[in-house]
């Protein structure tokens, strides 16, 4: 088992002491986009973003710079209540400049997930590379395993979970496009039968 592993649900990453600051600074940032002393127009998050971010939402699915800018947009075209809290951060450096932040964020008192963002520093200050969000085993309702039944002689139709990355209880059909590098993978070919 790798040495920073460990099974048990209190186990909680220590920080490496020599990016304090930089956990210090990380943390002042997160979680994205739900800080207003950053800015909340388009314009404030294009400029938090690299040119190349994308994310992944608690659903799994995949979104495009362009996607998330729109449903910050969304968002912020109105007043609305923002309640959250952040613990269990962790950072790690990835590259020269490049640093990998985890945390723990409750929303609302009621949604927990489990983040991931990827942060580059840069001449001009620090940009989002990349997030990741996924659903914490202990969270509400919207962690809760469901099971569809299917009536007897029909065909199996499971209910089309449409999740937007910010607004859980509006979740919005668009086709979302594939990682920005992501390949299509090559057709297979049959592998012949052992004798």
């Amino acid at each position: 088992m790798h040495p920073e592993i460990d099974p048990a649900s209190s186990f909680v990453q220590e920080t490496d002491p020599a990016l304090l600051n930089i956990l210090e600074e990380l943390k002042a940032r997160e979680p994205i986009f739900h800080r207003p002393e950053f800015g909340t127009k388009r314009a404030d998050f294009e400029s938090m973003m690299h040119a190349g971010f994308w994310e992944i939402g608690a659903s799994g699915r995949r979104y495009s710079r362009d996607r998330v800018l729109a449903e910050l947009e969304k968002r912020h075209a109105h007043s609305h209540e923002d309640v959250w809290e952040t613990s269990e951060f962790h950072c790690r450096q990835l590259a020269s400049d490049i640093y990998l932040l985890t945390y723990t964020l409750i929303q609302n008192k009621i949604r927990k997930t489990r983040r991931s963002t990827v942060w580059q520093h840069t001449e001009v200050g620090w940009k989002i590379i990349f997030h990741r969000e996924r659903w914490s085993k202990t969270s509400d309702r919207f962690c809760a395993p469901v099971r569809y039944t299917q009536p007897k002689g029909k065909a199996h139709e499971s209910p089309r979970h449409r999740h937007s990355p910010y607004t859980p209880d509006r979740r919005p059909a668009v086709p979302l496009p594939t990682a920005p590098d992501a390949a299509p993978s090559p057709p297979r070919s049959p592998q012949p039968h052992a004798t």
